[in-house]
């Protein structure tokens, strides 16, 4: 089961997808990192990282999230009409912004894990030209590095490229995260002629995931995710081996009373008529394998409908949803 997680300031607005946490080890299972989906001024984003496990007293990606809601979006406020008041809410460029920054801050800073290897993504979609289109950036800071590398799909490359998609693996020891890339790449290709559509490359993913866990034994022992974003939508894939019949739900940034469901998490019934909803999880079986290992992949992510804004006046923020698979193999 996923417990979804929502918070907001006056800077931004929040969703945690907090995954199984084992109750005999929590200390190692909250390593795994935890699904940030922001929503912004003209879009919505997947935050995933890649690396280090904790800066200083946080872990990394509850670090992520302190800064997303910490820092004042500065250079991105938006007027209303002639009215000097501002909207406070981040926009997607901000949030880019808002995140090297943070990165950057580390560079000779001193703070335990400064100098580890850190990789930061951001994936999904913005309202571009009177569009929704996808959108994705990923940040890089190697070992003992004083710069940082900064790649992706950018709004223009997306009316040029053949494949409108991208995605980022987090998560994991990073050692095949190259090699998974690009197979997923390959992958998605061949799924569609064209455009990338949300119902078709969800399904590529997830098959990705369950070829390479029978390759690399790493995958599983230490929890992966694939985030990418297409023209209907993004999602994030999460995959990781804990069993929820002996785990807990736990997430180090809300106390107890804190925690409240969001009701936004749904699953369109065009591509999956739920068999059980539950805490704002949708639960699927998935196939049986020989060596009986549990597996968990889970899936979160928006839909956007039709995928397209006929003009800026009708723009239609994507509806999120959830969806857990599970198979033993």
């Amino acid at each position: 089961m996923t417990i979804i997680l929502s918070t907001s300031n006056k800077y931004g607005f929040v969703t945690v997808c907090d995954r199984m946490v084992s109750s005999s080890n929590k200390e190692i299972s909250r390593r795994f990192n935890k699904t940030i989906i922001t929503y912004s001024t003209g879009g919505i984003s997947t935050v995933s990282f890649t690396g280090v496990a904790k800066i200083g007293d946080s872990y990394t990606d509850t670090w992520i999230v302190e800064k997303l809601l910490g820092e004042a979006p500065k250079e991105d406020a938006i007027k209303f009409g002639n009215s000097k008041k501002y909207n406070s809410l981040r926009t997607i460029r901000s949030t880019r912004n808002c995140i090297y920054r943070a990165i950057k801050s580390l560079i000779g800073s001193g703070t335990p894990g400064s100098d580890q290897y850190l990789e930061i993504a951001m994936s999904g979609q913005e309202v571009f030209q009177g569009r929704i289109i996808p959108h994705g950036i990923c940040f890089l800071k190697k070992q003992n590095s004083k710069s940082i590398e900064v790649g992706g799909l950018r709004p223009r490359d997306y009316f040029s490229s053949h494949l409108h998609g991208h995605f980022h693996v987090s998560g994991g020891y990073g050692k095949k995260h190259l090699e998974i890339t690009k197979k997923m790449m390959l992958r998605a290709k061949r799924a569609s002629q064209g455009p990338l559509y949300l119902n078709s490359v969800r399904d590529v993913l997830v098959d990705a995931l369950r070829d390479f866990s029978e390759a690399e034994s790493s995958i599983g022992s230490e929890a992966m995710e694939i985030i990418g974003s297409f023209d209907t939508g993004n999602c994030t894939v999460s995959f990781s081996s804990i069993d929820p019949k002996h785990s807990k739900m736990a997430h180090p940034l809300f106390d107890e009373e804190q925690a409240t469901f969001s009701p936004w998490i749904l699953s369109p019934r065009r591509y999956y008529p739920p068999h059980e909803i539950a805490a704002g999880s949708i639960k699927f079986p998935m196939g049986s394998f020989t060596n009986g290992r549990k597996i968990f992949v889970e899936i979160l992510g928006n839909y956007s409908g039709s995928g397209i804004c006929m003009s800026p006046l009708q723009r239609k923020i994507p509806k999120p949803f959830a969806v857990t698979r599970r198979f033993t193999r």
